[in-house]
């Protein structure tokens, strides 16, 4: 039970107010407007391409992908540019769990974050992001994917870490 109030405490902190605990969530949906393939002319085995996005999806942790970054650069050469969207999708993929959000979706131009159920966005956190046509509801925070300056990806970053 103590356990339960600490952890409970520890996310109110950071950014999500939440009744069940983030261990427990299933991992969130992704569907962001990049190509998660891994391009056949950097790993031409099929095989290969499959273990490697089954090791992708086994990854939980943000520590583990650097040295699966190390690995593509040592067994395959240096990557082409289109390998850093599925590494950039898992990295999103991973904070996004610890933050109880449930799917981050690309609909009309916008990226929308959503929460699991009983689950509630701190808009004191996000607050600054007001200024960056982000619009927050209890639950849900969409984005414009028409982000001035940094881009939409650098933003979805800054917000999902804002967050946690």
């Amino acid at each position: 039970m103590l356990a339960t109030a600490v952890e409970k405490l520890k996310m109110q902190k950071s950014g999500v107010i939440q009744t069940p605990s983030t261990s427990k969530l299933p991992p969130p949906t992704i569907d962001l407007p990049l190509s998660a393939l891994i391009p056949e002319e950097y790993v031409d085995d099929m095989v290969t391409r499959l273990e490697l996005y089954q090791r992708m999806a086994d990854i939980s942790e943000l520590k583990q992908i650097p040295n699966l970054e190390q690995e593509l650069n040592d067994r395959f050469g240096v990557p082409p540019k289109h390998v850093d969207n599925p590494l950039y999708i898992l990295k999103i993929r991973v904070v996004a769990k610890d933050r109880g959000i449930e799917s981050i979706s690309n609909l009309d131009g916008e990226i929308i974050i959503q929460l699991f159920a009983g689950m509630q966005l701190d808009k004191k956190k996000l607050a600054r992001f007001y200024r960056e046509g982000v619009k927050l509801g209890n639950s849900q925070l969409r984005m414009s994917l028409r982000q001035p300056g940094k881009g939409w990806r650098v933003m979805l970053e800054e917000i999902i870490n804002a967050m946690g």
